[in-house]
């Protein structure tokens, strides 16, 4: 996984290189990873960046890396970085309850900043594989819950809801309360939402 980061390293003069073929090695670096998570592309990404100020003006100037907002992120700063280089793009937000309560109340805390670029939004409540029953039943995303009601979302088109084992005191089909005229597709899992006024859905499923 590293070769690629390696070969970049003993390039004599990277300033020599046009933009595209350093964005392309980049690209190759990441391709190179496989499926992996958002965490473990940022790393690399980090890697990258410490080549030399050249590349990392290079990757930090491409939106196309940093339209994906998760909380696998965990740290606010690097979440809110994403926010600022993804400019004006469409965004795409991942909240897993297994990266902890700490950093999901972080990633909404970024990305409602951004609420009118959000072209997808996942969240996926799973309880986690190690957390006993105490736990679950006095967990709580009440601050989450806060940022997710009443939203204003124009450029929404795919939602994707995944419940294991929701929260209490929070509210499940938060989403029915969001203004998203364009949304086309849900993907619901384990939950039955009411009716919502979403007139442009293609694609549902449960």
């Amino acid at each position: 996984m590293d070769a690629p980061v390696n070969v970049l390293a003993t390039v004599a003069s990277l300033n020599s290189l046009p933009t595209d073929l350093l964005l392309s090695i980049v690209d190759l670096c990441l391709e190179s990873m496989g499926s992996v998570g958002l965490d473990s592309r940022h790393r690399q990404l980090t890697k990258l960046c410490a080549i030399c100020p050249k590349l990392r003006n290079t990757i930090i100037g491409r939106t196309k890396y940093w339209t994906t907002i998760s909380s696998a992120l965990r740290e606010r700063p690097i979440m809110q970085d994403y926010l600022i280089r993804s400019v004006n793009e469409d965004i795409h937000i991942v909240l897993l309850d297994e990266d902890g309560q700490g950093s999901c109340e972080a990633l909404m805390g970024v990305v409602i900043q951004g609420r009118n670029r959000w072209s997808s939004f996942s969240l996926h409540l799973t309880g986690g594989e190690f957390m006993d029953e105490h736990y679950l039943m006095n967990r709580t995303l009440r601050q989450i819950d806060y940022h997710l009601l009443y939203l204003e979302l124009p450029r929404l088109q795919d939602l994707r809801i995944h419940y294991d084992n929701p929260p209490a005191g929070f509210t499940t089909d938060f989403f029915t309360t969001w203004n998203c005229r364009d949304l086309r597709s849900m993907e619901m899992a384990n939950i039955a939402p009411r009716i919502m006024t979403a007139t442009s859905l293609t694609s549902f499923s449960m």
